[in-house]
């Protein structure tokens, strides 16, 4: 028996700062892709929401020439009711009075969500919350974890929570800020959180908005800074004399982490122009660079196998206390002056899907099949959700 392809929806873009890089984290994990297993149908999500396909956004030449490119796109609605089983074909217009018109036009049927969306609206659980009214099947981290990973601060303290050392640090909210503008650097400024600090948003990924300060009025202009992207702001002691360790985890039967890789210019923590708009991470010829590109030391000599095991079972921990699923990115910082290790921050769905740290590991895993399993996963994890019973037979209204 000839087994039907999945209907395989890769949604990337987005209401985020990191739009363009999710394009080409999208791009990387559909040409990775079978073909022979797989109807693939690339989503594009526009800075303004809306969701659109075309048979040419398999091209990153396509979105070179945004908004323009759009108006030969397919528009499409994505409805968060239960069985729909697909992304609706729609014309819309505005009408005179302003209202929306919206006639279906035909439909796409999709039987497994990939999120390649970073950031705001991809990682933070909105996504994956649209997906869970809709009960389809998609794929990574769900809702609650998503939401956990996304806040720097939480993600922390629940790592922290399972012994994982993580930096002396501090929450900061906005509105707190404001109203103790005078006397809301006493209370950051306690026990080990000292100058120099590190400061960014609490919410964001990436390293957006990241900036450090060495004395007070640094400080306030870092968090003013902070407060323009996001509601929370993460004040930690700085590590001057630093090395940063990445490891990638996927799930099988149980966590598995992939070798470790260390970036070249981590002499200090990757803002996000140093991960993706600086010459090394420029995107490459093929137009489809990202994280990938980033110059790097995978299961680099100098660090020992006592080190990088560690790495690596501590990332297996984060992992699961957050209750992570997909491929994530979980990123370290070692204090190179006292060899102290802390986790930084986990990303849930990491720039490239991180699958150059799988092509280089023991046994090494291709990008094509890391895709089979990140589906595989999703359809699995579906399954378990269905067997639960959702409506109790109560009547409340008689």
């Amino acid at each position: 028996m000839i087994q039907r392809k999945l209907n395989i929806a890769v949604l990337f873009g987005g209401r985020s700062s990191e739009h363009e890089i999710s394009i080409l984290t999208a791009l990387q994990f559909i040409s990775a892709l079978d073909s022979t297993k797989y109807v693939i149908h690339p989503i594009y999500i526009a800075g303004n929401g809306k969701w659109f396909t075309h048979p040419k956004m398999f091209d990153a030449a396509f979105f070179k020439k945004l908004p323009g490119s759009l108006k030969s796109a397919q528009e499409l609605v994505f409805l968060p009711q239960p069985n729909t089983k697909g992304l609706l074909k729609i014309n819309s217009k505005k009408e005179r009075d302003g209202s929306l018109s919206i006639e279906q036009t035909g439909f796409i049927p999709i039987d497994v969500y990939i999120p390649a969306l970073h950031g705001t609206h991809g990682e933070d659980g909105a996504i994956q919350g649209l997906f869970e009214l809709a009960n389809v099947i998609y794929s990574g981290s769900d809702l609650m974890s998503s939401a956990m990973t996304m806040n720097k601060w939480y993600a922390k303290m629940i790592a922290a929570s399972n012994n994982i050392p993580v930096l002396p640090g501090a929450l900061v909210r906005k509105k707190d800020f404001h109203e103790r503008f005078d006397s809301i650097l006493d209370e950051i400024l306690q026990g080990e959180v000292q100058f120099p600090l590190i400061v960014k948003p609490c919410n964001l990924g990436s390293s957006v908005g990241l900036n450090f300060a060495n004395n007070r009025t640094e400080l306030r202009r870092a968090l003013t800074a902070v407060f323009k992207l996001d509601g929370e702001a993460l004040v930690e002691k700085r590590v001057t004399d630093i090395r940063e360790i990445n490891v990638a985890v996927h799930c099988a039967a149980e966590p598995v982490a992939s070798v470790i890789e260390v970036p070249l210019n981590a002499s200090e923590l990757l803002t996000y122009e140093k991960k993706y708009m600086s010459s090394s991470g420029k995107t490459g010829k093929s137009g489809m660079g990202g994280m990938a590109s980033l110059k790097r030391k995978i299961d680099p000599p100098e660090i020992s196998e006592e080190r990088k095991k560690e790495a690596r079972e501590i990332a297996c921990e984060i992992y699961s206390s957050l209750r992570c699923s997909g491929a994530v990115r979980i990123d370290f910082i070692l204090d190179l002056e006292t060899n102290l290790f802390y986790f930084n921050e986990l990303n849930s769905i990491p720039g490239s899907f991180s699958y150059y740290l799988w092509a280089d590991s023991h046994p090494p895993l291709l990008m094509t099949e890391l895709a089979d399993q990140i589906i595989q996963e999703a359809i699995d994890r579906f399954g378990e959700k269905s067997s639960l019973q959702r409506i109790l037979p109560f009547r409340a209204l008689k």
